[in-house]
C-alpha cells in the first residue's frame, strides 16, 4: 500500500453534496468555516457536527473576544453541537469520528481516527474505513450508523438536532442507501462491519469474536497515540487473546507509562517486537490487528489502547466507533506500515523511555449553558443547568444583557445582543459558564430549502396538477391551507408516528427517547406548532363573543365549498345564522325539493364520452377517496392534540361538513363531483370511527379522560347542526333499499357509539335535506325510524361470523337465554389467560344488550365462564374426564373492568388468586 485509499476532503466536500453529517473529538472552526464548507455549495445543505463537549467549550474560550465573529456560519449556516455521551457530562468523552456525505451519485460514510481538522483529514497519519451506499457491506454500515446516530440524538433531546436528523434520514431513506436505521421496513441483509459501545464495550466484543472463532492467536498488532497510564487495556487484551506474537508499534509522543507496557508484554510469554515510528511522526491511527488460525481481523477507528475507550460502556467511559474487517498477515502488516513514515526496530527495553501524560482538565464552571437561541427581536433565549441564578446576564463578548426567567425553566435576554458567541456572567461580568454559538434559527431553517419565502403547507401528495385544477380537488386544496388534518404532512419522517405516546424502536432493537417526553415528540409539537394553520384552531376555539356568533362558528362557515350549487342562491334570499349548514345549503340551492339537479351521474352533457375525460375523471375520483381515507383515518392520531386538545374535534367538524356538501353537490351538479355515493359513505364510516368509534373505546373520544370529553361535546355541541348534518349521513350509508345485512351489522357499533356521544338528531332540516340528495321525500319521522331499525338489527350468524373473523377465532354462536347470552366459543384453550375473551364479551354485550355473558368452550376442554357486573366471576375448567370444581374471582366485575382490559391487552388471569388457581379436581 503506497497511497492512501481514502481522501477524506475530496470525498466529503464537493459541490454535489447535500448533507454531510460528522461526529468528532475536536474540530477547527476556521477550517470549517473558511474552507470546507465552501466547497459543499449553496443551499439546500444539511451539515450537522457533534464534538465533544468539553474540548470545543476550550477552543471556544480561546477565541480572542475581537474575533468573536470568526463563528458566524456556525450554527447559522451549518449545526455544531457540543456533546457529552451518556456518561457524566463532567467525566464523558465523546470520542467518535465519523462523516457521512449524501450526494446525487450516492452516500459515503467514512469511519476512522481523524478528526475534523486540517491533521486530521488531509496531513496526519489516519486510518479511515470508507463505505459506499449501493453495495451490501456499505448499506448494512450506512444503516448501522443511522440507528446509532439516532440514539445519540435521542440521549441529546435537542429539538433542532433531531429535525435535522429526521431531514437526513428521510433523504437516506429517499435514496435508498442503508434503509432508514429506525428497524421498520426492509433494510440491509449484510452483517454491519461497525462496533459501538453504547452497550458493550468494543474490546468484549472484539474478543467475544474471536473466542467464537475458535484457535490459537498466532499474533495481536497494537498501534495508538494515547493508552492508559498503567497498559491496563493491553493487559486485559492480552490476558484474553493469549497470542503467540505481539507486534507493537510506538513513537516518540506515545502517552503511557511505557515501564508498565513492557512489564504486561513481558508476562504475557508472547513473543514481542517494537516497531518505532520516525522521530518526526505523529501517527494518530488506532489500530488492533489479529491473527488466528482460520482467519484475521482489524479493528481500527477511534477506541485508544485505553480503559475507557476499549473495556467501557459509553456511560461508563468514552463514547466510541469502531470498525472490524477480516484482513490477513499482509493487509496488516501494510496498513501498520504508516506508508512515508520511517520505521525502526526495537528492542523491549525502549518502550521504558515512553512518558503517560494527560490533559489536565480546568475547573468546571457552575452553570452549564445548555442552549442559546437568538429570537426575531434579536434578544436571546437560553436554557441553562441550573436554572437562573439572581443577576445573571448573558454576554457576547461586547456586550451583556439581564436575563429574566421564563415559566418554562428557560430565560430570555431584556435586550438584543449582535453577537453570537455568548456566555453566561454575573453582575460583575465574571464567567458564569462556557460559551456557545447561539443559535440562528431562521438562517437554519432557510439552509435546508431552496428558498427562504415561505409558499404556504406543500398540496397533499394525492393532489397531483391535474387533480388540483378539479373543483373537488380545489375544494381539497382549500380545507389542506385551513386545517392539519394528518400530523405526518407536517411532521419530518423518522419522526414519532401513529400514536404519539410510543417510542419507536431502532435499528438495533433500543427504544428512543421515554415515551412522551422523548425528543422526538418536543420535536414534533415544536414542528406542529410552528405550521402557520395551528393558529387556525386557536381561533375556532376561542371564547365566545357576547357580540356575535362563536370563532368556532365562522372559521366552519369560511370553510364551506365553493360550490356551484351554493353559488346559485337567489337575489334576496335570507341569510340564516353561521353555523346552520343544512338550513344554508337548502335555502342556496335553487333546485326544487326532492329534485336533484344535473345530467345523471356518468353521461356527458355534451352528448357523448371520450377515453381521456373518463381517465381523468376516474384519477381524479380514486386521488380525493385516497386522500379523505388518509384525513379520515389520520384523524385518530393523538399528535394532533399537540396542535389542539380539541383539534380532533375541529377537524371531525370540517370534515363532516364537507361530506354533507359534496353529497348535495353530487346530487344539484354530479358532473362536479367525482366521488361516488359509495365512496362518500366510505369516507364517513371510517371519520365517524376514527373519531366515536365502534363502541369499543378506540374513538378518538373514547380515549379522552372525561373532562375532556365532556369539553369536547360542549364545543362540538356548539355548532348547532353537526347533530343533525352526522343523522344524515348516517342514514344515507344505510339508506333504504342500498344497503344488506353485512352494512347494517358493520354501521350498527358506528351509529350506536355517535348516538351515545350526543353526536346524531336529526330535525326537519335533515328530512328536507335528504330529500333534496335523494329526490324523494324524506321525512324526520323516516330518518329516525330507519335509524332505529339499523339500532335494533339482529342478525345472530352473520355476527357470529365476523366476530370470529376479527378475533381469529375457530367459530361462534349466538343464544340468547334468561339470564342473558350465551356464546358457544371454538378456539380458546384457556379463557383465564387469552385477551381476547374481554374484547369477546364487551362484543357480545353490545350486539345483546344483555350484561350477563357465559361462554361455553365447543372444544376438547369444555371449560364455563360466567361474567355479571357486580358479580364475581365464575369459571368452571373441564380436563378429559376429570371435573374441577368451580372458582369464582377474587373481587367482582366492576363497570369498566373488561374496557380497561382490552384497552391494556390484559386477559382475566389477574381476578384470580394464586390460591385460587391451585384449586383441583373433585375425588
Amino acid at each position: 500500500m503506497t497511497e492512501p485509499l481514502v481522501r477524506p476532503v475530496a470525498e466529503l466536500f464537493s459541490p454535489e453534496v447535500r448533507a454531510l453529517w460528522a461526529t468528532t473529538y475536536s474540530l477547527d472552526l476556521g477550517l470549517v468555516n473558511g474552507f470546507l464548507l465552501p466547497r459543499l455549495g449553496d443551499p439546500p445543505l444539511n451539515v450537522a457536527v457533534l464534538a465533544d463537549r468539553r474540548r470545543l467549550a476550550a477552543d471556544l474560550a480561546r477565541i480572542p473576544d475581537q474575533m468573536a465573529g470568526a463563528v458566524a456560519t456556525a450554527n447559522s449556516r451549518w449545526l455544531l453541537r457540543g456533546v457529552h455521551g451518556p456518561g457524566a457530562p463532567g467525566q464523558a468523552v465523546f470520542h467518535p469520528k465519523s462523516y457521512l456525505a449524501l450526494a446525487r451519485r450516492g452516500t459515503t460514510l467514512l469511519v476512522g481516527s481523524g478528526n475534523l481538522t486540517l491533521h486530521g483529514l488531509d496531513t496526519g497519519k489516519e486510518v479511515f474505513t470508507a463505505f459506499r451506499s449501493g453495495t451490501p457491506v456499505g448499506d448494512a454500515a450506512i444503516a448501522a450508523w443511522q440507528a446509532w446516530m439516532r440514539r445519540l440524538v435521542d440521549a441529546t433531546g435537542d429539538t433542532v438536532l433531531a429535525g435535522r436528523f429526521q431531514r437526513l434520514q428521510a433523504a437516506l431513506e429517499a435514496t435508498g442507501a442503508g434503509g432508514n436505521g429506525s428497524g421498520n421496513g426492509d433494510g440491509p441483509t449484510a452483517p454491519s462491519p461497525l462496533l459501538h459501545n453504547l452497550d458493550v464495550p468494543i474490546g468484549r466484543q472484539l474478543t467475544e469474536l474471536v473466542a467464537r472463532d475458535g484457535g490459537q492467536v498466532r499474533a495481536l498488532w497494537l498501534t495508538a497515540p494515547f493508552y492508559d497510564e498503567k497498559a491496563a487495556a493491553v493487559g486485559r487484551l492480552l490476558k484474553a487473546l493469549r497470542p503467540e506474537r505481539v507486534h507493537v508499534f510506538v513513537s516518540p509522543t506515545t502517552s503511557v507509562n511505557g515501564a508498565r507496557l513492557a512489564q504486561r508484554l513481558t508476562a504475557s510469554g508472547a513473543r514481542v517486537l517494537v516497531t518505532s515510528y520516525g522521530p518526526e511522526a505523529f501517527v494518530h491511527a488506532k489500530l488492533i490487528g489479529i491473527e488466528g488460525e482460520r482467519r484475521g481481523w482489524l479493528l481500527s477507528g477511534s477506541a485508544n489502547l485505553s480503559m475507557g475507550a476499549l473495556w467501557r460502556r459509553a456511560d461508563e467511559g468514552n463514547t466510541e466507533l469502531a470498525v472490524l474487517a477480516p484482513a490477513g498477515p499482509e493487509q496488516l502488516g501494510a496498513v501498520f506500515a504508516a506508508p512515508g513514515v520511517e520505521r525502526t526496530g526495537q528492542d523491549l527495553g525502549a518502550l521504558t523511555g515512553l512518558r503517560f501524560s494527560s490533559d489536565a482538565d480546568g475547573e468546571p464552571l457552575p452553570v452549564r449553558l445548555l442552549s442559546a437561541a437568538v429570537q426575531a427581536d434579536g434578544c436571546v433565549l437560553v436554557r441553562t443547568e441550573p436554572p437562573l441564578g439572581d443577576g445573571w446576564a448573558l454576554s457576547d463578548l461586547a456586550e451583556r444583557q439581564p436575563l429574566t426567567a421564563l415559566p418554562d425553566a428557560t430565560a430570555m435576554t431584556s435586550g438584543p445582543l449582535a453577537g453570537r458567541l455568548v456566555e453566561v456572567v454575573d453582575h460583575d461580568g465574571r464567567p458564569l459558564s462556557d460559551r456557545l454559538i447561539a443559535d440562528d434559527p431562521v438562517r437554519l431553517e432557510a439552509t435546508l430549502t431552496h428558498t427562504t419565502a415561505s409558499t404556504g403547507p406543500a398540496p397533499p401528495a394525492e393532489l397531483d396538477e391535474a387533480v388540483r385544477d378539479s373543483f373537488l380537488g380545489r375544494q381539497l386544496l382549500r380545507l389542506n391551507r385551513t386545517l392539519i388534518f394528518d400530523a405526518n404532512d407536517v411532521l419530518a419522517p423518522g419522526g414519532p408516528r401513529g400514536t404519539g405516546d410510543t417510542p419507536e424502536p431502532v435499528g438495533d432493537g433500543h427504544t428512543t427517547g421515554t415515551g412522551v417526553d422523548s425528543v422526538w415528540d418536543r420535536l414534533g409539537r415544536e414542528e406542529l406548532g410552528r405550521d402557520p394553520r395551528a393558529g387556525t384552531y386557536a381561533r375556532m376555539l376561542g371564547r365566545r363573543s357576547f357580540t356575535g356568533p362563536e370563532p368556532f362558528l365562522l372559521l366552519l362557515d369560511s370553510l364551506r365549498l365553493r360550490t356551484p350549487a351554493a353559488s346559485a342562491e337567489p337575489p334576496g334570499a335570507p341569510v340564516p345564522p353561521p353555523g346552520s349548514l343544512l338550513e344554508r345549503l337548502l335555502v342556496r340551492s335553487d333546485a326544487p325539493e326532492g329534485e336533484p339537479e344535473g345530467e345523471p351521474e356518468g353521461e356527458d352533457t355534451a352528448g357523448g364520452t371520450t377515453a381521456h375525460s373518463w381517465t381523468l375523471k376516474q384519477r381524479i375520483r380514486v386521488r380525493a377517496r385516497n386522500l379523505l381515507h388518509r384525513w379520515a383515518t389520520a384523524l385518530a392520531d393523538a399528535r394532533l392534540s399537540w396542535i389542539d386538545p380539541l383539534a380532533p374535534a375541529v377537524n371531525f367538524a370540517a370534515l363532516t361538513q364537507t361530506l354533507v356538501e359534496l353529497r348535495l353537490e353530487a346530487a344539484c351538479r354530479p358532473e362536479s363531483v367525482e366521488l361516488t355515493a359509495e365512496d362518500l359513505d366510505e369516507v364517513w364510516e371510517l371519520l365517524l370511527r376514527s373519531f366515536a368509534g365502534a363502541g369499543d373505546g378506540r374513538g378518538w373520544l373514547d380515549r379522552l379522560d372525561p373532562a375532556d370529553r365532556d369539553e369536547a361535546r360542549h364545543r362540538l355541541s356548539d355548532w348547532r347542526d353537526l347533530p343533525e348534518a352526522v343523522a344524515a349521513l348516517c342514514w344515507l350509508a344505510v339508506r333504504p333499499g342500498h344497503v344488506g345485512r353485512e352494512r347494517k351489522i358493520a354501521l350498527q357499533p358506528l351509529i350506536g357509539a355517535a348516538l351515545d356521544h350526543g353526536l346524531l338528531n336529526s330535525t326537519e332540516r335533515t328530512g328536507r335535506y335528504l330529500s333534496l340528495v335523494t329526490g324523494t321525500r324524506v321525512r324526520r319521522g323516516d330518518v329516525d325510524d330507519r335509524l332505529l331499525e339499523v339500532m335494533e338489527f339482529i342478525d345472530d350468524p352473520l355476527w357470529c361470523r365476523r366476530r370470529a373473523e376479527e378475533l381469529g377465532l375457530a367459530g361462534l354462536e349466538l343464544e340468547t337465554t334468561r339470564t342473558g347470552v350465551k356464546v358457544t366459543v371454538r378456539g380458546v384453550s384457556d379463557p383465564l389467560t387469552d385477551p381476547r375473551i374481554p374484547e369477546l364479551v364487551l362484543a357480545a354485550r353490545r350486539h345483546s344488550g344483555h350484561d350477563g355473558v357465559s361462554l361455553f368452550d365447543d372444544g376438547e376442554r369444555r371449560w364455563r365462564l360466567s361474567l355479571f357486573t357486580g358479580e364475581p366471576i365464575a369459571y368452571l375448567p373441564s380436563f378429559g374426564t376429570a371435573t374441577y370444581d368451580a372458582l369464582e374471582s377474587a373481587r367482582p366485575l366492576r363497570k369498566g373492568d373488561l374496557e380497561s382490559a382490552r384497552a391494556d391487552g390484559a386477559s382475566l388471569a389477574a381476578w384470580f388468586t394464586d390460591d385460587t388457581a391451585l384449586l383441583g379436581p373433585r375425588t
